[in-house]
């Protein structure tokens, strides 16, 4: 097994297994890559031994002592940033996808790949400081990092976990398919509201005869009918997530400005006051400052949000998140339909590197399920995205291609892998390294273009690295 370890020290790992004979090979692993290992055979164990330390979690799902998807949320409550990989037997599948949104980094199919599953520690743990606050560090804090790479998604998770640390009411705004519902259940789950239910209110659904009445409850009795319990109340300690909020009619904007200044609220048709226990998030697809100046948005109100304001980023704006972005997306894709998952070569990438993503985050979901659809091999090609992003990229100019212009994807492919092939002097493994694939991809791709390369020997070139 090809060792992968840093010079960074003192870097734990917990492993979490309650096959005797896995928990060792498993540990032996940690300890030859050079990490300091946690092992626990229960998740009791676990929970009793999660420290500030550990700087990620390898977590079985089938645990004799308690079911592996509450743990990993039991965890992921006292330490929301920590990056958790799940194993999962064939038949575990549905589980796996609940964990991939439950917020686990990724997962992996017994029999386990272990050349493959330290790559993906190294790379959670690669710019993670060691002893940054865990379980131990409430009220929450921020981490030291972020698995992100951009400084977007990095101060975008900082500033929900800030806000995480108090009940203030909150406004997100940023573009459609950017995650702002992601940030919203982020800081719940690292509230001191996480107990509660997260209740969502979507104020543009047609489906509420009356805002009013869903927001904050009738009193009821005499014409007005029997009394309604509305969500403020439904939420008790929870949270309550308000979509669309600028769509609010006016009056009833004015109504949740005074409840969230006061802390109290009228259901209507009383004049009793009631207490407000729940917390309050907004979130707003439009430019809250233009919607306040054309009147669309309550002065008040936005007085009384921007106080804690999180502006989601947008795809494009943090495009370095990427491929973080498209592997999670195949891994709950393939997870889903119980299959293998692909991988997406360097050539390709780029590809969707040059896209500008106007659907953000939904429209790069939409893709890469499309792709994982049409792919028949272990590789995803540019072939296999629709039509658009090829439009898109064709008025790039890349330099890093060593094909440009009305050349077909194909020929760009192998034109890129004969390159490859030849700076790295024919050597496979150095060519997968440079390519940014596994050997065995490279492997397919020679297959299926019928390249022979030479006999390997050692390039007369420095060797070759990730560009």
């Amino acid at each position: 097994m090809k060792n992968v370890s840093r010079k960074v020290p003192k870097i734990t790992v917990m492993v979490v297994e309650d096959d005797e004979e896995t928990l060792q090979i498993l540990t032996l692993g940690c300890l030859s890559q050079g990490y300091v290992v946690i092992p626990c055979a229960s998740g009791k164990e676990a929970l009793g031994k999660l420290s500030r330390s550990v700087a990620v979690i390898i977590l079985d799902l089938g645990l004799p002592d308690m079911d592996g998807l509450r743990l990993l949320r039991e965890i992921l409550r006292e330490a929301p940033w920590l990056p958790c990989l799940i194993l999962t037997a064939n038949d575990s599948a549905r589980s796996a996808v609940d964990c991939i949104k439950a917020g686990a980094r990724d997962y992996f199919t017994k029999p386990v790949d272990l050349e493959q599953l330290f790559e993906v520690v190294s790379t959670v743990t690669s710019d993670i400081a060691p002893g940054f606050p865990q379980a131990a560090a409430r009220p929450h804090t921020p981490p030291v990092s972020s698995h992100w790479k951009s400084e977007a998604g990095r101060e975008c998770d900082a500033l929900a976990l800030t806000a995480a640390a108090t009940s203030a009411p909150l406004l997100i705004s940023g573009e459609d398919g950017t995650g702002r519902m992601t940030t919203a259940r982020m800081v719940h789950s690292a509230s001191a509201h996480h107990d509660g239910p997260l209740q969502i209110f979507n104020a543009s659904d047609p489906q509420y005869f009356s805002l009013d009445t869903a927001l904050f409850g009738r009193a009821g009795g005499g014409e007005e009918g029997p009394p309604s319990r509305g969500l403020f109340h439904k939420c008790g300690q929870g949270t309550l997530v308000i979509k669309d909020v600028e769509k609010l009619p006016l009056p009833l904007q004015s109504k949740l400005q005074k409840a969230l200044v006061s802390g109290r609220y009228q259901e209507q048709g009383s004049n009793t006051f009631i207490r407000l226990n729940c917390r309050i998030i907004c979130i707003t697809s439009m430019n809250p400052k233009e919607e306040t100046a054309s009147g669309r948005l309550s002065r008040n109100l936005w007085f009384a949000l921007r106080n804690m304001h999180i502006r989601q980023p947008s795809l494009k704006s943090r495009i370095e998140d990427l491929p973080l972005f498209c592997a999670r997306f195949l891994t709950e894709f393939c997870v889903a339909n119980h299959a293998p998952r692909p991988e997406i070569p360097s050539s390709t990438m780029e590809l969707l590197l040059h896209h500008h993503w106007p659907g953000n985050l939904d429209e790069l979901r939409y893709c890469i399920e499309t792709a994982c659809r049409s792919s028949k091999g272990p590789i995803i090609t540019a072939s296999n995205f629709p039509q658009h992003l090829w439009d898109s990229a064709s008025h790039v100019e890349d330099t890093r291609q060593p094909v440009v212009g009305s050349a077909r994807i194909e020929e760009v492919e192998r034109a890129s892998l004969v390159a490859a092939l030849s700076l790295c002097g024919g050597n496979r493994r150095l060519v997968a390294q440079r390519l940014g694939v596994s050997l065995r991809t490279i492997y397919y791709m020679l297959h299926r273009h019928q390249i022979s390369p030479p006999k390997s020997r050692q390039p007369k070139a420095p060797p070759c690295s990730h560009e």
